[in-house]
């Protein structure tokens, strides 16, 4: 009982710290629409594009978006200032080029963790030009990717989770496929149970490698399609010399001792 016990507080806890990591890995909006800086002549102008509290949960994060610049002369640049709680003000820029781009401000707090820093984020430009921005929000830089792919399902720490997950069932079912296979064969028993499983992990194999092929078609990051589309090859090998290896052990090379 007390095993049982210990077994449902650690799942339980494990079924946390998941769910605690998919509610975390979602970049955090700036701006909920897009947002166009022109200037028509050739005085320079500085015009903030946004202004908010952040709370950052490492010591480097970074403010990602998509834009689209048109004739953009002399000196053109993104920047970010980051106020301390102490009222100290750090800055960090990224220079404007022309056409479609992506937009990264990284910043590093150098190893401190404040409870919430002040982000300010402009454009700068010394000339002509027009600056379309779409897409803002802010991330840790482990989450970086999710900018780069605002619609990826979680990030690369959750996906070491789930890799984690199916390393272990799949793992699980390995042991078990050799004891049946290594204990219980050579006995005369479980052979039907043995054909059953490699059967098995044959159509999960092609199941894995199907929707991870589905995943890269729909446009995921490496980090999520790798995951089920590795694990599709390594169960259809296996289950293809497995079932290869079956066809030349006929039933009645087994011993039938009792």
């Amino acid at each position: 009982m007390k095993n049982d016990k210990a077994v449902k507080y650690i799942l339980a806890i494990s079924l946390l710290t998941a769910f605690l990591t998919f509610a975390n890995d979602k970049p955090i909006p700036i701006l909920n629409s897009g947002f166009t800086i022109e200037n028509g002549s050739l005085v320079p102008m500085k015009q903030n594009v946004a202004t908010i509290e952040y709370r950052p949960t490492s010591s480097v994060f970074a403010v990602c978006g998509f834009a689209k610049a048109r004739g953009v002369k002399g000196e053109a640049y993104y920047e970010m200032w980051v106020t301390m709680p102490d009222g100290n003000r750090y800055f960090s820029k990224r220079k404007i080029h022309n056409g479609n781009r992506q937009i990264l401000i990284s910043f590093d707090l150098m190893n401190t963790r404040p409870e919430s820093v002040t982000l300010e984020i402009n454009v700068v430009m010394t000339g002509k030009g027009v600056v379309e921005i779409s897409g803002l929000t802010v991330a840790e830089m482990e989450n970086i990717h999710l900018a780069e792919y605002p619609n990826a399902w979680f990030n690369e720490r959750t996906s070491g989770i789930v890799g984690a997950v199916l390393g272990t069932v799949w793992g699980l079912f390995g042991a078990l496929l050799g004891y049946v296979g290594g204990m219980m064969l050579p006995r005369g028993k479980g052979r039907g149970l043995f054909v059953g499983m490699v059967r098995f992990a044959a159509v999960m194999g092609i199941i894995h490698f199907a929707f991870g092929i589905t995943v890269l078609w729909l446009g995921q990051p490496r980090h999520i399609w790798h995951l089920f589309t590795i694990t599709g090859v390594i169960l259809s090998v296996v289950s293809t010399c497995l079932s290869t290896l079956l066809k030349k052990t006929q039933p009645s090379a087994i011993s039938h001792q009792p």
